[in-house]
């Protein structure tokens, strides 16, 4: 080998070595940029889903007083999920015990979508707000399977609810909450309901 041809295999050499090098760099740097941006979750407070059982008591507000004279205690369930400690939104089924001025039963099913917005106090307790959606069904009583009055038309309704959470355990939670609910298609169906619910994850 010549001198200039082993002038020529060392440059080039070094030169392979430099781009390995560099481009080991670049690699290592391209991991160490997607790792920063994206870090590890949080640990948060509450499971994603939780199943429960709801207990209610209702009672005609404002200009619902011209429909029904007084309400009721009733029950009813719920799957409600959790994101990030920031967002809870439920599904709910229950019964509304209401009667009306001759004191007859004018209960109605809820069948609900609600979103509430969480603000944590200090851990385990947290407050919520937001608002719900309701499908109407009136019930000549509450009992599984219903029976639909087909005296009394479909209705939906709207609410804007508040509730107190607490952590019971890794879980279990509770919940209770105060709603200021109506019809809309009427101002003379509307009511307060107080509730009380229990709620167990499943995941």
């Amino acid at each position: 080998m010549t001198r200039n041809s082993a002038k020529f295999y060392f440059t080039a050499t070094l030169a392979v070595v430099a781009s390995a090098g560099i481009g080991y760099s670049a690699e290592k740097q391209s991991d160490i940029t997607f790792e920063s941006s994206n870090p590890e979750d949080e640990p948060t407070a509450f499971a994603s889903s939780y199943f429960g059982f709801i207990l209610n008591q209702n009672q005609p507000w404002s200009y619902g007083t011209s429909t029904w004279s007084k309400g009721g205690p009733s029950w009813g369930v719920e799957y409600r999920f959790f994101y990030k400690d920031t967002w809870t939104l439920a599904i709910s089924g229950e019964f509304k015990q209401l009667k009306n001025l001759e004191h007859n039963d004018e209960n109605l099913f809820a069948l609900s979508q609600e979103t509430m917005r969480l603000v944590r106090l200090y851990h385990p307790w947290y407050l919520a707000a937001g608002g719900k959606l309701s499908n109407y069904t009136p019930v000549r009583q509450i009992s599984i399977p219903y029976e639909r009055d087909e005296t009394r038309a479909l209705d939906t309704g709207a609410a804007i609810s508040v509730a107190t959470i607490w952590i019971v355990g890794p879980r279990v939670i509770t919940m209770l909450s105060a709603n200021r609910w109506r019809s809309l298609s009427t101002t003379k169906r509307q009511g307060v309901e107080l509730t009380a619910t229990a709620l167990i994850t499943f995941r």
